[in-house]
């Protein structure tokens, strides 16, 4: 008799915490209920899968599962097997950042032309203990989870894209490594730490351009006409919340001691990569200038959420806005480089564009 799936995750699993029963997780009711936010990312993850499955059926030439760790830390993991593919994402994961995303639209400060700032009266506070601060305004809290919803959906298409692009299979037949843990995967002396920053930046790119064209598409269909006036806006709000997303990964499990430090590139640099794989995408869409402009979107996000984020005062590192042309490139490079051998594992073409051969050469 075929073993559930289900039971064959918690297997896989099992060294890492197991599968994540739906009553084990302690209610506190209200909007930052942890059992409402694990089953929202287990909600969202489905919905994506849905997505790809319906538009490009060649991506699964297997069936996939995909469910929750217990697990505390802020991680998640891809694995490709014979039969099955899978997606595990840790309890842990969702929790602090729907705490963050909650605690800096309570201070009046952050995002002020967002609702009704002048309500809020947080103050800012040590990320490390974030309190349970839910913003006053209707409007800040609707404007919580459009970066919540944002965050989950790139961790969500980020790991899909593991498996799309070939680099579960690829590590499971040349290294004979199962899992690739989002965090911890220095323990795999195989590949270089430019091999491992290459394969985070190659499924950024692959996710992230996949979310903008979603919200292109959406936009001219008017599916978010009541969420966001503009397109300009709804990239304003997807930006902020990867470049959170990209700082709290260092931040909450620190680069060093995670692998961190070794195995993806640094979270300025991946927020600078995100505006030029829009900018790719963009361009292939329309004029140059309309593309300068998204790309200067994106950016200008990003200095935003690097001035809330330096805002709180106990924050372990002060971020700064840098470019880091030079990493982009090298980034590019090594890319191209490793796409060489992952073409056989590959589930569809991602070449990357003549544009930034040039660009880097």
């Amino acid at each position: 008799m075929q073993a559930r799936p289900e039971d064959t995750f918690d297997q896989i699993f099992r060294d890492y915490g197991g599968r994540l029963q739906s009553d084990e997780l302690e209610s506190t009711s209200g909007m930052l209920d942890p059992p409402f936010i694990v089953s929202q990312l287990l909600h969202r993850a489905r919905l994506v899968v849905h997505s790809f499955k319906s538009t490009y059926p060649h991506f699964f030439p297997k069936d996939i599962w995909i469910d929750i760790i217990r697990n505390p830390k802020f991680n998640a993991i891809a694995t490709s097997r014979p039969d099955r593919d899978y997606v595990a994402f840790f309890s842990g994961m969702p929790i602090p950042l729907s705490y963050l995303f909650f605690d800096w639209l309570s201070h009046p400060d952050v995002l002020s032309d967002i609702g009704n700032a002048a309500v809020e009266k947080q103050q800012f506070t040590d990320l490390r203990t974030i309190p349970f601060w839910i913003p006053a305004d209707e409007a800040r809290r609707e404007y919580c989870t459009k970066l919540l919803v944002h965050a989950l959906d790139f961790i969500i298409c980020h790991e899909l894209q593991h498996l799309f692009l070939g680099h579960t299979d690829y590590l499971r037949v040349r290294f004979g490594h199962a899992e690739f843990p989002e965090i911890g995967m220095t323990r795999l002396q195989s590949l270089r730490p430019c091999d491992f920053r290459a394969l985070e930046w190659d499924c950024d790119r692959a996710a992230i351009r996949t979310i903008y064209c979603t919200l292109r598409i959406d936009f001219e269909k008017g599916v978010h006409a009541d969420t966001y006036a503009t397109l300009d806006e709804a990239l304003r709000g997807l930006m902020l919340s990867l470049s959170t997303v990209f700082s709290f990964m260092s931040f909450y499990e620190s680069r060093l001691n995670s692998g961190c430090e070794s195995t993806h590139p640094h979270p300025q640099t991946r927020c600078y990569l995100a505006a030029t794989a829009v900018y790719e995408q963009a361009l292939q869409d329309e004029d140059r200038e309309g593309a300068e402009h998204i790309k200067n979107v994106f950016l200008s996000a990003h200095r935003e959420a690097v001035s809330i984020w330096n805002g709180f005062r106990t924050c372990s590192f002060p971020i700064e806005y840098i470019c880091c042309e030079d990493d982009i490139k090298q980034m590019y490079r090594d890319v191209i480089r490793l796409k060489k051998e992952l073409k056989p594992y590959c589930r569809y073409c991602t070449d990357m564009p003549s544009d930034w051969r040039e660009l880097i050469r």
